[in-house]
């Protein structure tokens, strides 16, 4: 099978994480979700605090002149 996935950009790459850590907040709080499934997601939720520290912020800066 041949991965047709793209490669991200930093900006979309960034993205990806928060939407994935977003989630992961959601559901280590969720009442819906055991102790041993929220404990899974607070887990997920710390690593992706760190790789978001890790990657910053891509700023876009115009030069003129």
């Amino acid at each position: 099978m041949i991965n047709n996935k793209k490669e991200l950009t930093p900006n979309e790459y960034r993205g990806e994480l928060e939407y994935e850590l977003a989630n992961a907040k959601i559901n280590a709080t969720s009442p819906y979700n055991d102790g041993w499934t929220q404990e899974g997601y607070r887990k997920k939720v710390t690593q992706l605090e760190l790789k978001l520290s890790k990657i910053g912020k891509q700023l876009k800066i115009e030069l003129y002149g």
